[in-house]
């Protein structure tokens, strides 16, 4: 008789950092104003952390038969945000009005 087990634990992590700078001619509709740059800046992380499962047992009553049974563990993924994410625009002070 032949009795096995495998246990896997996985920890997948993704980090983001976002940054953009413009300059030109840009408009804030809501404010009728010009503005000659902006920067946007946004940032965010996340992991996943899964665990899953197997065992099972091989049985040899007679020389050419096998009696196998395995067991299969798998649980629903459970995902996380540890980090929430952030993004921000930034306007400098107006240069003139529309």
């Amino acid at each position: 008789m032949d009795i096995y087990g495998q246990f896997l634990y996985s920890d997948p992590k993704t980090t983001v950092n976002f940054n953009e700078t413009g300059a030109g001619n840009f408009l804030a509709m809501s404010e009728l104003l010009f503005y000659s740059s902006q920067q946007t800046i946004g940032t965010g992380a996340a992991n996943q952390p899964h665990t899953t499962g197997t065992a099972g047992v091989e049985i040899r009553p007679l020389k050419h038969l096998r009696i196998i049974q395995n067991w299969l563990n798998r649980p629903v993924s459970r995902f996380r945000i540890r980090h929430a994410e952030h993004c921000s625009t930034t306007l400098p002070t107006a240069v003139s009005a529309a």
